[in-house]
């Protein structure tokens, strides 16, 4: 993994510890996008990584349940 690569995942790892529940969502994306190109690339994700995006998928999952409820 480059070192630029190692940087912003740590750094995108501390936002998250302290991100409200708007931000988490925008910095998940940019997660999301960072575990791809890694995994394109032959690499693998670091664990915590892969959990937040675990995490992300089951809460966008039961959001969507909702989003065609009849009132």
């Amino acid at each position: 993994m480059s070192v630029e690569l190692q940087k912003r995942l740590e750094a995108l790892e501390a936002e998250l510890a302290k991100a409200t529940a708007k931000e988490r969502a925008d910095l998940l994306a940019h997660l999301e996008e960072a575990v791809l190109g890694l995994e394109a690339k032959g690499e693998t994700a670091p664990a915590w990584a892969k959990a937040h995006l675990a995490t992300w998928d089951d809460e966008e999952g039961v959001e969507e349940q909702f989003d065609n409820m009849p009132l």
